[in-house]
């Protein structure tokens, strides 16, 4: 691929592993794929929290985290993380990563 073909690509995404879903594992081909295409590939994603609506420990009371997953850099930022218990938690869940 030519330097002039090259692309820099940022996903936003609520969801990124090591969550597991479908929309997690998408993604996180399609970054592995365009990557390898020769790309600048970044995620922007919320800290780790579905299914459950518990942040782990590892990720608590930061703001922002830089990662590195498959040579990708990953930002997960902060995000209201709740269970899946009606429908205004996950609303407030979903609009404080929009923010």
């Amino acid at each position: 691929m030519s330097d002039t073909a090259k692309k820099r690509i940022l996903f936003i995404t609520p969801y990124y592993p090591p969550e597991i879903g479908a929309p997690q594992s998408r993604i996180s081909e399609l970054a592995k794929k365009l990557k390898d295409r020769g790309h600048e590939v970044f995620i922007l994603c919320a800290v780790p929290n579905y299914p459950s609506g518990v942040i782990p420990k590892e990720y608590r009371g930061k703001f922002l985290i830089k990662q590195k997953i498959n040579g990708i850099p990953v930002y997960r930022t902060y995000i209201f993380a709740a269970p899946n218990k009606g429908f205004l938690k996950r609303l407030l869940t979903h609009l404080s990563f929009a923010a």
